[in-house]
């Protein structure tokens, strides 16, 4: 039987393990920061849900690409866009332990709605 505890422990496992799994990519690390980078650009472009959900990183994306198109200009004089004006990471919270906090919080959702229907 799997506590929450197991599920978790190997919830974590799974994320930190370099070895191939089902649904895995192997590439190098050069090449996975690549695809992160890219990542943001693909899935607004191409996911209306993650721009339903996400209107924040919308909204970094949209400025980032207008940066892109103006021509050089003092970043002296010109405020940078390129931020989201919420950033977790400006308010102490860093990305990855928000991604990890949403996680655990919808494992254990499942969990206590299987165990509890």
């Amino acid at each position: 039987m799997w506590s929450v505890s197991t599920i978790l422990t190997g919830l974590y496992s799974f994320m930190i393990e370099t070895n191939p799994t089902l649904g895995s990519i192997e590439t190098t690390t050069r090449k996975k920061k690549q695809l992160a980078a890219a990542s943001l650009a693909y899935n607004v472009e191409n996911d209306p849900q993650f721009v339903k959900l996400f209107p924040d990183y919308v909204d970094r994306y949209e400025a980032e690409k207008l940066q892109q198109q103006r021509p050089a200009v003092s970043t002296e004089t010109t405020p940078s866009l390129t931020r989201a004006p919420a950033n977790r990471q400006e308010r102490g919270m860093p990305q990855g332990l928000a991604a990890t906090v949403a996680g655990v919080v919808a494992i254990l959702s499942i969990v206590l709605a299987y165990r509890f229907s």
